[in-house]
């Protein structure tokens, strides 16, 4: 008989987050590896080397949370070069596979519901280095949903406040990026590093022109007709600025766009196709800034053949206290296992 303590075989989910439900493989994939609570937890170098040979922008590492009455699972982050203290799309893809796991398990043991942390059946607590990040699920059929959205709540910022002029020009030439398209450039770092570029619009960010690596992660951020509003009331836009509608959301059946977002890695030659980090520090930002509505859909990836839909809602607590929740479609692809 093996031991499972000794046994190489770890579950194995690929999953995507922020596809549009009626267009699947549209979003954003994510390696997610789960491990038993009686097998020897893989080591950051065995970590590393499995993410590099994913090849995906980020692949987690599935555990035992710490302590189980504040957290239901612990997650490791990592992309092919680095480990990273919190990354959204990894987020929802590994809330999803726990959720799947989990609910595998509790079928084959006739039980119906899992019991959270949070003690709330639609909120789900995350540890991670970044500390606990609580990711709600939203729809009707809630946790028997075998995919469905789920919404993380917006971590706090490492590093935030203006970008220097430096950094802004090295941005703009990197990028292509007109320096007048520029509204404001701002440090959105809640883990990867982001410094983020609001532009004049959408049809701006989509213009953006990859020629070399910027020396940071770099977010562009630019609205359509629908994301304007706030930005002229702030004297970012002029008064007569009309803006774009997105095209073809309605040939596609897609929520229309407030903002299109485009997201490039210091790490990748490529840019990224959604990116829940990113849309969590520019949320935070806009909408704690006045900028934009406190609800609000975002577009990203059109660039590289997706369509992601990335939905953004700041919800005010019982005690005054305000949560930003983003969100997005979030399924599983692939199951089966891995020999590590």
């Amino acid at each position: 008989m093996t031991d499972p303590t000794t046994s190489k075989a770890r579950p194995f989910i690929q999953a995507e987050a922020f596809s549009p439900r009626s267009h699947p493989l549209l979003g954003n994939p994510c390696a997610v590896v789960l491990s038993s609570p009686h097998q020897q937890p893989l080591s950051p170098t065995q970590r590393q080397l499995f993410s590099a040979w994913t090849n995906l922008s980020e692949t987690t590492f599935l555990l035992p949370p710490t302590d189980s009455s504040l957290a239901d699972y612990k997650v490791h982050i990592h992309t092919t070069k680095r480990e990273l203290p919190f990354a959204g799309h990894p987020t929802l893809c590994s809330a999803r596979s726990w959720l799947y796991a989990q609910a595998k398990a509790k079928k084959a043991r006739e039980e119906k519901d899992i019991k959270l942390a949070s003690g709330d059946q639609r909120v789900i607590t995350q540890e991670c280095n970044i500390g606990l990040v609580k990711i709600r699920i939203e729809g009707k059929q809630g946790q028997q949903d075998p995919a469905g959205r789920l919404s993380l709540a917006a971590p706090g910022f490492i590093k935030f406040g203006p970008a220097e002029q430096g950094d802004v020009e090295a941005i703009c030439a990197a990028l292509g990026v007109r320096r007048e398209d520029v509204l404001k450039a701002q440090w959105t770092d809640n883990g990867p590093g982001w410094c983020t570029l609001l532009l004049k619009s959408a049809q701006a960010v989509l213009e953006a022109k990859f020629s070399h690596k910027a020396p940071y992660n770099v977010g562009l951020v630019g609205p359509y007709k629908a994301g304007m509003p706030l930005l002229r009331e702030a004297g970012l836009l002029p008064s007569d600025e009309v803006g774009e509608e997105e095209a073809d959301v309605e040939d596609m059946g897609l929520d229309p766009a407030h903002f299109e977002v485009r997201a490039f890695h210091d790490e990748l030659v490529d840019e990224d196709p959604v990116t829940g980090s990113l849309n969590a520090g520019i949320a935070r930002w806009l909408i704690e800034g006045g900028l934009a509505p406190k609800k609000y859909v975002a577009s990203q990836g059109r660039m590289v053949g997706r369509r992601g839909r990335v939905y953004v809602e700041a919800e005010r607590g019982e005690g005054g206290e305000e949560t930003i929740w983003v969100g997005g479609e979030a399924g599983v692809v692939i199951e089966g296992e891995v020999n590590i």
